[in-house]
């Protein structure tokens, strides 16, 4: 059985009924500045995974050389 691999697509761009690949799409996004609801959520979520992974990154270094 032949699987096609689902490719991810833009969170924002999906909020607005757009299916856009992400690769490549983030300097283009045209939902990038946008401010509604779903957007701000998508927002959220983006900057409480920075946030953990930053967290993560610095406690590996911390184990490494601490």
């Amino acid at each position: 059985i032949h699987e096609e691999k689902k490719r991810p697509c833009c969170s924002k761009c999906r909020n607005h009924c757009v299916l856009s690949p992400l690769k490549g799409h983030k300097r283009r996004c045209l939902y990038k500045d946008c401010q509604c609801p779903k957007c701000q959520l998508v927002e959220a979520r983006r900057d409480i995974s920075k946030r953990q992974i930053a967290l993560r990154r610095l406690q590996i270094e911390e184990e490494n050389y601490g």
